[in-house]
């Protein structure tokens, strides 16, 4: 007796970044014979051909534009669709996949991407939680990519504890061949959307101020798009620091795939405020890079095996910039004992397939067959 094929909507803000990632792996991993997988989301370059590619159907949908139109749209998708279940990643996908499915009412599956609300004023902040909470009562199950993240989650206690769950991001082992590097130089590399948020300025500064102080050509490769609406972020950026560019700091745009990138540097380096659990640095010590990152708890849970010293504060430059120098002045044998013990220790735990087996048993219970 054949099983009849369910039906997954997915639902994303960006087509660059984490989320993206984690979905893609997603759709190459599940069982394809048993869902029909159609994804929602904005072409706006990243990983949209490859989403497109691995989706029996695609929506191309604006997102931070224009909300309500979005909302709209959403409706629409669901009515023409009819999925059994909608999975959203992100919170802008998590807040208007929930309030479309008040017109159409399946089971929502909602990814956390980290918990982002400290840039919000009060007010605002105090909006969003309220609205957490409300949407809370019409998700069916909500997912944590991170431990650190999984235990925030339940301390702002927006959904009941039995529907949180902890899938900890899984990754494929990207292929690195490293480039032939000069003895005299150490290239370190972040790869990253780039805004305030992700500490782009802040890591430009204290890699410079750490080139002012060693011996060694330091240059630092970043990796990554302009996220929408930042753009005169990084306009400013370009103009702050005009005669570096090229000489010692290099703006690479965004490069797929990810093996491209970890290729070309020698020292995986991420400055963020706050985090679910980044996927770049899951691949970039998988693939056998080092790794520095700033001190929050999505980093130290990944880097379990760098000394305190080679983490920094994300405001501080001078942090940095003692990191960067303190990971230069450690000889050989001690850098590559971290680096393999940080390598095995995600490879043991931060499993592809085993994510994968865990979100299908979610859509599972989301959507039996019938």
């Amino acid at each position: 007796m054949s099983i009849e094929k369910r039906k997954i909507l997915f639902i994303l803000p960006n087509s660059q970044g984490g989320g993206p990632v984690q979905m893609l792996s997603l759709l190459k991993g599940i069982n394809r014979d048993k869902w029909t997988c159609v994804y929602a989301g904005p072409n706006n370059g990243g990983f949209w051909s490859a989403l497109k590619e691995n989706s029996d159907r695609v929506y191309d949908i604006p997102f931070r534009t224009h909300p309500f139109r979005t909302l709209l749209l959403i409706i629409k998708i669901l009515w023409t669709e009819k999925p059994d279940l909608i999975h959203a990643h992100g919170k802008g996908a998590g807040a208007i996949g929930r309030i479309a499915n008040f017109f159409y009412w399946k089971p929502v599956i909602y990814t956390f991407h980290g918990l982002y609300f400290e840039h919000l004023s009060p007010l605002k902040q105090k909006l969003y939680f309220l609205s957490e909470k409300l949407l809370g009562f019409f998700t069916f199950k909500a997912i944590s990519v991170g431990k650190s993240e999984y235990a925030d989650l339940k301390s702002l206690h927006w959904l009941s504890e039995t529907k949180i769950e902890l899938i900890p991001n899984g990754i494929p082992i990207p292929k690195r061949n490293p480039s032939d590097f000069s003895d005299e130089e150490i290239i370190f590399g972040s790869i990253v959307r780039i805004s305030p948020i992700k500490g782009t300025e802040k890591l430009i500064e204290g890699i410079l101020k750490a080139r002012r102080s060693s011996s060694r050509n330091i240059k630092l490769f970043v990796f990554g798009s302009v996220q929408s609406g930042e753009e005169k972020f990084f306009d400013e950026l370009n103009e702050r620091f005009h005669s570096e560019i090229g000489d010692w700091l290099f703006f690479k745009g965004h490069v797929s795939p990810i093996e491209i990138a970890l290729s070309q540097i020698q020292v995986f380096i991420t400055n963020a405020q706050k985090e679910g659990l980044p996927l770049t640095l899951l691949e970039a010590i998988c693939s056998g890079l080092p790794a520095l990152a700033s001190r929050i708890p999505a980093h130290t849970e990944v880097l379990k095996h760098n000394p305190d010293e080679l983490f920094f504060d994300f405001y501080s430059e001078e942090s940095i910039s003692k990191a960067v120098q303190t990971w230069i002045n450690l000889d050989n044998e001690s850098r590559a004992n971290i680096q393999k013990k940080n390598q095995d220790y995600v490879l043991e735990n931060y499993s592809l397939s085993k994510m994968v087996k865990s979100t299908e048993r979610l859509y599972e219970l989301a959507a039996p067959s019938r």
